[in-house]
């Protein structure tokens, strides 16, 4: 973005304020020329620091754009200036950039004390990332006083996140400052903690990076520790046995949760899965329905080479009928094997595939388990091609002679006309022309859409759906009693449905008052069907008179 542009939108009468959004993006970029661009010609609609600016520069270090922001902090704005600065402190200390750091201690310097504030949080996050360049900054200020205020070293998870991310380096620069160096007798930084679960409000949310050697640390220097069921399953969802073993070795003390078995399922750790069976002292026989949802086959031979079921006819391939996975030719293999219910095996691998249009592996289980997987697809397939508009479901089901004729015809009959509207709103042409095929050519059936429908599509812009009925001289019914018939002649191209301007019904080729043969003329008749609405064709019921009545437009 430049000014350049920004002044032919203003030519144009396309910008009457500042953007909030525009203002953020360009303090983050650190583009005080655009700043500069915004504020000269829309000073009048800035009245205080918009939201987010501030913090936008502190992330990537934009001193200059602080500067920037700070001149407008005269006045009442001063005090939403200085509500604004301990989230930029604490983005300085995350992301490393002591010059920012220099520049708040400037502002401390002349705002009052009573707007003097930092975030204790800042020095955890500066212990989180490894800033130690950071936490000198904040040591060497230790001792410094704005009017008289010591700045103090403040923080609470700092040990804890260090531990957590496998910071040895920063747990001994905490060692090492403990006390001020000119000032033997003053404590500057005690060694705490914030939790004795060093996982627990770890801002990674993982246990990826924790070592054995910062966890040693922890009980050399006295620091208690030990793990909540949370920080177990941040173990086992990444696999980490070495500090499971770690845990067992020291008699740690920890708390057991089963989705840390789940986890471990999940993301195929069989050496965690051994921790919790052998070391743990928990019982874990007994896995859940989350712990056998896993594409890793050698946990699942291990669930079933351990599995306990209080149950005999519940066994781990039975609950694999539950899996997301089954659909995988391994994992539905294996199943197989070990199962005692294969139909339904069978049954959900075939719903998992058609909600996944996975083809490929339908035609796999044609091939290997015919019966049953036709059983599968004549229950359910048909019905969840037609009225979840899968086309290619559909044609797969012709391909392979899976449904007879009629109940191809049964399914085709008992769609309604909110389906059909459903249809037409999502774009579902082809399947449509299926279903009209269906009906018009296989069953002699009339077929329609609704006069509601092609308003609809007017108003969304929709010329796909509207080129489609008159290419295809779709009947058009007004409501339930009334069937109309269009017949727009042979100058209407049918099949492709192309981009264009907007067609209404009003364009349409006008009607004649009588067929006199000509292609160009189009036909519009109206007329009843006893079986519509019910009655005889001379009842009296909200219907038409018998016979056919044909409508002329002038």
């Amino acid at each position: 973005m430049n000014t350049g542009v920004l002044e032919w939108w203003k030519a144009q009468g396309l910008i009457a304020w500042p953007p909030v959004e525009a203002l953020v993006r360009a303090s983050r970029e650190g583009r005080v020329d655009l700043l500069e661009w915004w504020m000269r010609h829309y000073a009048q609609h800035v009245r205080e620091i918009p939201e987010g600016v501030l913090e936008a520069a502190a992330a990537p270090g934009h001193v200059d754009v602080l500067r920037w922001w700070a001149q407008f902090a005269t006045g009442g704005g001063a005090a939403a200036f200085a509500e604004k600065l301990p989230k930029v402190v604490e983005l300085a200390s995350w992301h490393g950039h002591v010059s920012v750091l220099d520049w708040w201690v400037e502002q401390l310097e002349t705002a009052p004390m009573r707007l003097i504030k930092w975030p204790a949080v800042a020095v955890d996050r500066a212990a989180e990332q490894g800033n130690i360049h950071v936490l000198d900054w904040w040591f060497d200020h230790s001792t410094w006083s704005p009017q008289g205020f010591r700045l103090k070293i403040n923080y609470k998870f700092a040990l804890d996140w260090a531990c957590a991310g496998g910071r040895l380096d920063v747990l001994e620069w905490f060692v090492t400052h403990q006390r001020h160096p000119e000032l033997p007798r003053v404590c500057v930084l005690g060694l705490r903690s914030g939790n004795p679960c060093p996982l627990v409000c770890f801002p990674g949310a993982h246990a990826r990076s924790i070592s054995i050697a910062c966890l040693d640390w922890r009980i050399k220097h006295g620091i208690t520790t030990r793990f909540s069921a949370k920080g177990m399953v941040m173990l086992s969802q990444d696999g980490r046995r070495d500090v499971l073993d770690w845990i067992s070795r020291e008699h740690i003390e920890f708390a057991c949760d089963e989705l840390a078995t789940d986890k471990a399922s999940l993301g195929g750790h069989l050496d965690v899965l051994d921790w919790w069976l052998n070391k743990s002292g928990k019982d874990c026989k007994y896995p859940s329905l989350s712990a056998l949802d896993t594409p890793h086959l050698p946990v699942l031979q291990w669930w079933a080479d351990h599995f306990v079921s209080v149950e005999p006819e519940v066994d781990v391939s039975y609950r694999l009928c539950m899996s997301s996975h089954v659909d995988k030719k391994d994992i539905l293999s294996w199943a197989l094997q070990h199962s005692n219910v294969p139909e339904t095996l069978i049954e959900h691998c075939v719903e998992l595939c058609i909600s996944k249009s996975d083809f490929n592996m339908l035609e796999y289980c044609l091939q290997t388990h015919p019966s049953e997987t036709k059983r599968a697809l004549t229950d359910f397939g048909l019905h969840t091609a037609m009225y979840h508009g899968q086309f290619g479901l559909l044609a797969f089901l012709e391909k392979h002679d899976i449904l007879m004729p009629d109940q191809f015809a049964d399914t085709v009959n008992h769609l309604c006309q909110s389906e059909l509207t459903r249809l037409a709103q999502v774009g579902c042409l082809a399947f449509l022309d299926w279903i009209r095929r269906q009906k018009q050519h296989s069953q002699g059936r009339p077929f329609y859409v609704a006069q509601k429908d092609l308003d609809a599509a007017r108003e969304r812009g929709d010329l796909g759906f509207r080129r489609w009925v008159k290419s295809r001289q779709v009947e058009i019914r007004e409501h339930a009693f009334v069937d109309i018939e269009v017949d727009f002649g042979d100058d209407v191209a049918g099949g492709e449905f192309e981009n264009g301007f907007a067609v209404g019904l009003d364009d349409l080729p006008s009607v004649n008052d009588e067929d006199d043969g000509d292609d160009d003329a189009g036909v519009l008749v109206m007329y009843a069907e006893e079986d519509d609405f019910g009655g005889s064709e001379d009842s009296d019921g909200g219907g038409v008179d018998a016979g056919v009545l044909q409508a002329a437009k002038d």
